[in-house]
């Protein structure tokens, strides 16, 4: 009896101290996808992000019309803005912003199989997804003579935040108290200035640990 209980302290406490982290997940309605043509063909997703996220997961799941073959879809993934995509590789509009960075590009088919990509300290704020159908017959069918395949694309993201993280910056001292579990995490955030060095010194190991 003795064991379980200490067992039971320990679990509880060890709990405690891990959920001072959050995993959070923003899941998305699923929408039916289009053969990319225009503009008005795509399908937007809207994701945001909080700060002090270390990590994000987005998946996306697709399917179609059991009588079809799977089709292949593309999922543009782009931080802060609308991605920018061109039909057939046309050349863009001289106004147009296309040298832009966290630019991601997934493909994948409508056969239920989900499809992730992790993106490692995600900046904080708004992010974007387009998705389309890629078109892979040129058949010319009469409307009404035959039944429509149809594809939906679901997505949701995933992501890891720090609540309790200590900002280092220029010249200034600090002392704090990380916890053994937290030793090997990324919990620091540096915030350092160009041709600046940051250095840590004086570390302790407080062997203060209480006896239960």
């Amino acid at each position: 009896m003795i064991i379980i209980k200490i067992w039971l302290l320990f679990f509880l406490l060890f709990n405690r101290e891990v959920n001072s982290d959050s995993l959070d997940t923003q899941i998305l309605e699923a929408r039916q996808l289009f053969p990319f043509r225009s503009y008005k063909d795509v399908q937007l997703f809207h994701y945001t992000i909080p700060a002090q996220v270390t990590f994000a997961t987005f998946q996306y799941k697709a399917n179609g019309s059991f009588h079809c073959p799977s089709k292949t879809i593309a999922v543009y993934l782009q931080y802060g803005s609308y991605p920018v995509m061109s039909i057939q590789n046309s050349s863009y509009p001289d106004f147009f912003a296309v040298n832009r960075l966290f630019l991601h590009e997934i493909t994948l088919q409508s056969d239920f199989v989900p499809v992730a990509i992790n993106i490692s300290n995600p900046l904080p704020g708004n992010w974007y997804a387009a998705a389309f159908l890629i078109e892979n017959s040129d058949r010319i069918a009469q409307k009404g003579l035959y039944t429509p395949c149809l594809s939906w694309l679901s997505s949701s993201m995933k992501y890891f935040a720090v609540h309790q993280v200590v900002n280092l910056g220029h010249d200034t001292e600090i002392s704090q108290t990380v916890l053994v579990n937290q030793l090997y995490s990324p919990q620091p955030r540096r915030v350092i200035p160009p041709n600046r060095r940051l250095t840590l010194s004086n570390f302790q190991l407080s062997n203060t640990c209480r006896v239960m």
